[in-house]
């Protein structure tokens, strides 16, 4: 499994906010650009108290910045579809952090807002691997 090889010490990135949003029995989780040690603790503590960490979407924390995201995150939460916000400024989003959620094993979708050729390296190896991740690269999103 690919490693968590840094930690964001930002504070800006650290005074994010992180939050989930219930409706019509979808739940969404939007890290922000949030430290993935406090987002882990959060999510800990909501698991342990009960709380399902199944969720519809979750959108990446820091642009699919891969000091943002851990093998253990995704662990803990499932999901159909990633969501990562990026116009490739600053790298991202990282290959390191596709790598964490393709070694994930969830079948699910990596959406992007805008193309990135980097991730070409991926495509070729999934179809290979007959793994169950898709791109997809659109501005809307649907949540039925």
């Amino acid at each position: 499994l690919v490693s968590l090889e840094g930690k964001d010490s930002s504070a800006t990135n650290g005074s994010s906010i992180a939050f989930i949003m219930e409706f019509n029995c979808q739940k969404l989780l939007f890290l922000g650009d949030a430290h993935e040690d406090i987002i882990y603790d959060e999510l800990t503590s909501l698991k342990d108290s009960g709380y399902e960490l199944d969720f519809e979407i979750v959108k990446i924390s820091h642009h699919g910045s891969n000091n943002n995201i851990s093998n253990r995150l995704l662990e803990l939460v499932s999901s159909k579809r990633f969501l990562i916000s990026t116009n490739g400024k600053h790298c991202h989003p990282d290959l390191g952090a596709i790598a964490k959620i393709i070694a994930s094993g969830q079948e699910a979708e990596i959406i992007t807002n805008y193309t990135h050729d980097k991730l070409e390296v991926f495509k070729s190896t999934l179809v290979k691997s007959q793994n169950k991740i898709k791109f997809i690269t659109t501005n809307e999103i649907i949540v039925e």
